[in-house]
């Protein structure tokens, strides 16, 4: 994980440098760490790997890279930002396979 610092100890905005796909359960763990070290209004941006909406696409990716990639469950990427205290601002896809979810740490936690 690498994180963007705007100011000495203020960290603005965080990314992953790997597919969240590869830190499994600490996927949880990794969003509340973000959320954690940024400042209120905060930037963090999520993304990972979006399989092929086809059976052999998603057949061939298995193939290739294992059942984490075939089977990426990219519409929970939402849910790991809110979960984790964000707000979604947006989402989207950047084809041909990226999921994004950007979101923005509250003023004032609730």
């Amino acid at each position: 994980m690498a994180v963007n610092v705007a100011r000495e100890g203020e960290p603005e905005a965080e990314g992953a440098a790997a597919g969240l796909h590869d830190l499994g359960a600490g996927q949880q763990f990794a969003a509340r760490a973000g959320f954690r070290v940024l400042r209120p209004g905060g930037r963090l941006l999520l993304a990972d790997f979006r399989p092929p909406s086809s059976r052999l696409g998603r057949h061939l990716i298995g193939a290739l890279n294992g059942p984490a990639m075939e089977h990426n469950p990219v519409g929970l990427l939402d849910d790991l930002a809110a979960d984790a205290g964000f707000e979604v601002q947006a989402r989207g896809d950047v084809r041909p396979h990226l999921r994004y979810v950007q979101a923005t740490r509250p003023e004032i936690v609730r």
